[in-house]
């Protein structure tokens, strides 16, 4: 969290202690215009594993994906 806002950027939140679903969260990408995003391996595989996730996909504001934590499945 320093290092995102040492560096200038904004830092954005989700609220409550609820997960969004798939949908709801790339919405809050786009309409956030959040263009660096750092996820878990399990929250990476449910957005791609979303149904319409193959029509919509990222949000094209979106420059730099990092996905962590655990290993990716080759079917992701």
């Amino acid at each position: 969290i320093f290092g995102t806002l040492n560096s200038g950027a904004t830092l954005v939140l989700g609220r409550g202690a609820r997960l969004m679903a798939p949908p709801e969260m790339l919405e809050q990408l786009e309409k956030s215009r959040i263009n660096v995003v750092d996820l878990p391996t399990a929250l990476f595989a449910s957005i791609v594993a979303y149904p319409d996730f193959a029509n919509r996909g990222l949000p094209t504001n979106l420059e730099v994906l990092v996905i962590g934590g655990e290993k990716v499945d080759n079917a992701t």
